[in-house]
């Protein structure tokens, strides 16, 4: 008896069903189970997995993706979620997190994220995107599984003399170097290097793109007050339009890279939690008034996330009064607020979503279109048909885990 394979694989695969996608449903279909357009890319559910530095490449092999990134991506591929958004890749050597990212600046590291990663992530019928970026004054850091507290020195394989960021502002003197502060040609050439990497994301054969504008890194530096002190003559520092000018260029540029019908999202810091102890910082308003230009400039969807531009902007612990509202998820509240004000943007957020009724009513309530997974799904690779589960609803599941349910 023959069995049909998938095509254009190193390995044998069976031909897969269209994984994810609702089989059986006690009753109405949950929300969160059901598809989503977003231009040309269509979505099996509304689940998605959180872009994770896993910190298994390294400079030694120019930071390409390797048999790991098969495995892992593969796994969490065939398990049934509506889409995979993959760990940051940088744009250059320079704005590398940790020496052991991932890249995207040359065709080498496409074409090892191709055969690595989206071919076996299509290979199980899954959508697969990849978060660009570049690390700013929190590059050349330690991976975490050493000690991410603390910038590389370069004979630990770091290179702390290279560091750039919109200012000279160290994000933390007695741990981190102090970067150089960016010439305008310097910001207009990384403008120009998001849009390099944009085009090797689409020849690396990635569904959407996502733009890392959150969490101290690069561009989130120059949306903050905090650690962009450049002059208000500075095209790029100031006022707010100033400080949004190297996202939103960013943006146009990516635009003009990338396939018209390829959706764009950006991630951002909702909030830097230092509302009270500056007399400046990025908050929910900033991230609104955003919102508003980020849609005009052609982004699809805003991955809300929040924090990380200073040591002390730490998120408060919810309270009793927002759990007993079942408003105990870290981001809802800025998801509520951004959906006030932009009504055609679509929401992703990650943060605390460990159930499926958890997913769910996040959709149902319009609060988030796309609830990301993230470090529940490292635990549980299979998370997206334990919350099916929950929901008593039958995913397509890959022939070669569903046959025996």
């Amino acid at each position: 008896m023959n069995v049909d394979s998938t095509s254009n694989l190193s390995f044998f695969l069976p031909k897969q069903p269209e994984i994810g996608k609702i089989k059986n449903c006690d009753g109405q279909s949950p929300p969160v189970f059901t598809p989503l357009k977003i231009r040309s890319m269509s979505l099996n559910n509304r689940l998605g997995i959180s872009p994770m530095c896993v910190y298994s490449s390294s400079i030694e092999i120019d930071n390409v993706a390797t048999e790991f990134h098969k495995i892992h991506y593969g796994s969490l591929a065939s398990r049934a979620p509506g889409l995979i958004i993959v760990e940051s890749v940088a744009v250059d050597p320079i704005g590398l997190i940790t020496p052991n990212d991932l890249g995207l600046w040359n065709e080498k590291q496409a074409t090892s994220q191709f055969n690595q990663i989206t071919q076996v992530c299509h290979a199980f019928n899954t959508k697969v995107g990849v978060q660009i970026s570049h690390a700013g004054r929190l590059a050349s850091s330690a991976p975490p599984y050493k000690n991410f507290s603390y910038s590389l020195k370069e004979t630990e394989g770091g290179w702390p003399s290279k560091i750039i960021a919109p200012s000279a502002a160290s994000f933390d003197p007695q741990n981190f170097p102090t970067p150089k502060k960016m010439t305008i040609t310097e910001v207009k050439e990384m403008i120009k290097k998001f849009g390099h990497s944009a085009r090797l994301a689409v020849k690396a054969g990635y569904d959407f793109i996502e733009i890392h504008a959150a969490h101290g890194y690069l561009i989130s530096e120059f949306l903050s007050p905090l650690c962009n002190t450049r002059n208000e003559n500075d095209e790029y520092g100031g006022n707010w339009e100033n400080r949004i000018r190297f996202l939103i260029e960013i943006v146009d540029e990516i635009r003009e890279n990338i396939p018209v019908d390829m959706p764009l999202f950006v991630r951002v810091s909702a909030s830097e939690y230092m509302e009270g102890k500056v007399p400046e910082s990025w908050t929910i308003n900033d991230t609104c008034k955003l919102s508003l230009e980020l849609y005009k400039h052609g982004v699809d969807v805003l991955d809300v996330s929040s924090g990380g531009i200073d040591k002390d902007g730490v998120a408060p612990t919810p309270s009793k009064d927002t759990i007993s509202s079942h408003r105990a998820l870290p981001h809802e509240f800025f998801c509520e607020k951004i959906r006030e004000t932009s009504k055609e943007l679509i929401i992703a957020s990650p943060g605390r979503i460990f159930t499926g009724p958890e997913a769910n009513r996040l959709v149902t309530q319009g609060i988030v279109d796309i609830p990301l997974i993230g470090r529940a799904a490292l635990k549980n690779p299979g998370i997206v048909w334990t919350m099916a589960d929950e929901l008593n609803v039958e995913l397509e599941q890959a022939v070669e885990y569903g046959w025996p349910f």
